[in-house]
């Protein structure tokens, strides 16, 4: 139980109590706007504290934002167990307006500078002062996290570089593994799979220098090798293209023998070594052309394409007394958080109140606290599951019946077992574009649910705890393949799954449920015109989007479903 609370409202004090006249007078508290609640409570009567019973909201330090609970514990549960504690962000804020702030990495960019592509000088060095320095940072499309996905990005920390350009020489292996001019070698169905290629261009200088080694010494030239098609577009036997003019051709290193370099050197004193790689020709089998032994196919072994390849990597300057080099940045940024409302009421009869404690001894203001903190805990959960499925970026389908329309054997248990492919391809794309890893929750309709004959129930002949008796809307039943949490929820629409990652910390969040008053109950008042009774609850939120890149979806079509006009 939190200790120190904000100070009571004199207008939520029950009018009808006597209690107003002997606790409403504290001007020596008043002046600090606050007071200790807790202790003014514990030192009531139970009847007296049945009457002062409010929800109330911390607002001291570190702890702002925080809520206890003094006669409703049921409005604290419900509300501790709405979908932001288990699938986003929460984050309580303590003002009607705030902001969250994280930092935004930058890393320079090379610049290109007599053929070279060069880090900018330092900005502190002597030679570049004042406003006339070039800027460091050139601003991209690309936020950061995706340059990690581009295949350059693993040499920002390295020097200044010129992309090296070379044509091999085709060649075969006889019996002894010597190598000879290039003959042609077909596969079973007549076809060349793939072509060896005699690379030279690498010079053998002495590792000291310029005080680093070269290619051959450091072999930096493995990371940046490349094979481009820079000839006519390459097709297989039945026409269809293997590789487009321009594309990046698939390939292998030799094996290396073994204590040897990746490079060959014939004789120490040559400047030349070679490199002895595999060009890979071949193309899967397209729907309608005759079938192979493994599917594939090559390229007809009168079609010359020796010339077609040009092999290129990088040759990088010294750091050694180099001021050109990267440079990473930070910027403080931040995010606005604005609050909405939510507010609703109850009405009932004083007969339904005394009945109520007569016969049952049930306070009615109590039940109908809980019945109203639910329905809008309910719809905060609705309103976040629609926002995270609304922009969710990562959409794919799954045909529950698809399995009758293939040419393949499948069952519908089989077939169902498809399903979890797909929510591995949503992950997967949600890891490679937030750089924190793959999705971690699923959100399951319970039509969906009954298609996992595998899911993995984890609370199985457990009794429930405290927290999943008061979990309303969506429940936790498990994990899905180990890797996922899965959840399901009853009102969500059949054909819906929700696939996500929730973070751990504040500097790379996706959604964001920033609650600023949970739940405000109000003093029940009574109407002068019917005698009857109101109760009013009130809470206040915000919400952001940060990155929807954490979030996908799955729409299933043709699941199986039951009427819902039953449910009346």
């Amino acid at each position: 139980m939190v200790n120190h609370l904000t100070g009571l409202n004199k207008s939520f004090i029950p009018t009808d109590n006597l209690l107003v006249e002997k606790y409403s007078n504290y001007s020596e508290h008043d002046k600090f706007g606050q007071y200790d609640n807790y202790n003014f409570l514990l030192e009531k009567t139970e009847p007296e504290k049945e009457q002062l019973s409010l929800l109330l909201e911390n607002v001291s330090g570190n702890v702002s934002g925080v809520f206890a609970s003094i006669a409703f514990p049921l409005i604290k549960r419900t509300f501790d167990n709405i979908i932001s504690k288990s699938l986003v962000t929460f984050y309580p804020i303590d003002k009607a307006s705030s902001k969250i702030f994280f930092f935004y990495p930058k890393v320079s960019s090379r610049r290109e500078s007599g053929g070279k592509q060069i880090h900018i000088e330092n900005t502190s060095d002597y030679k570049c002062l004042g406003l006339n320095c070039p800027e460091p940072f050139v601003e991209s499309c690309k936020s950061f996290y995706d340059q990690l996905y581009n295949d350059s990005f693993y040499d920002q920390s390295k020097g200044a570089y010129e992309v090296i350009v070379a044509t091999g020489t085709p060649f075969s292996f006889d019996a002894d593994s010597c190598i000879v001019p290039y003959t042609d070698v077909t596969s079973q169905d007549n076809t060349i799979r793939a072509i060896g290629f005699k690379i030279t261009g690498l010079n053998n200088k002495p590792v000291f220098s310029n005080g680093r080694g070269n290619e051959i010494a450091v072999e930096e030239f493995i990371t940046s090798f490349r094979v481009i098609n820079s000839g006519a577009p390459i097709v297989d036997s039945s026409d269809n293209v293997i590789y487009q003019t321009g594309d990046e051709v698939k390939g292998r290193f030799f094996a290396q023998k073994y204590g040897d370099s990746i490079v060959h050197v014939d004789d120490l004193c040559d400047e030349n070594g070679y490199i002895l790689y595999e060009i890979d020709l071949k193309h899967p089998v397209s729907s309608g052309n005759p079938t192979t032994y493994d599917g594939y196919v090559g390229v007809l072994p009168n079609v010359n394409i020796s010339s077609n390849f040009t092999f290129t990597w990088k040759r990088y300057d010294t750091l050694e007394n180099n001021g050109q080099i990267s440079e990473y940045g930070f910027d403080l940024r931040g995010i606005d958080l604005q609050v909405v409302d939510r507010m609703t009421r109850a009405i009932w009869s004083p007969q339904l109140q005394m009945d109520l404690q007569a016969y049952q001894n049930i306070n009615a203001n109590k039940e109908f606290i809980n019945s109203m903190s639910q329905q809008i805990a309910l719809e905060i959960d609705r309103e976040i599951l629609l926002d995270l499925k609304n922009a969710a970026p990562w959409a794919l389908r799954f045909d529950y019946l698809g399995w009758q329309n293939t040419t393949q054997t499948y069952n519908q248990e089989l077939w169902n077992k498809k399903l979890f492919d797909k929510i591995n391809e949503v992950s997967a794309q949600i890891h490679k574009t937030t750089n924190c890893g793959g999705a971690n929750w699923v959100v399951l309709s319970p039509e969906a649910s009954a298609l996992f004959p595998n899911l993995s129930i984890l609370r199985e002949g457990e009794t429930l705890t405290e927290k999943d008796r008061y979990n309303i809307g969506l429940k936790r039943v498990g994990t899905l393949g180990g890797r996922y949490d899965v959840f399901i929820d009853a009102f969500a629409k059949p054909n819906d799954i929700l696939i996500g990652f929730k973070p751990e910390s504040l500097t790379n969040v996706g959604y964001i449920y920033a609650p600023y008053v949970l739940a405000q109950p109000s003093v029940p008042v009574m109407n002068p015109n019917n005698f009857s009774i109101n109760q009013m609850l009130m809470t206040r939120y915000a919400k952001k989007f940060t990155n929807s890149k954490m979030y996908g979806k799955i729409y299933v079509d043709n699941i199986p479903t039951f009427n819902t006009f039953e449910s009346r």
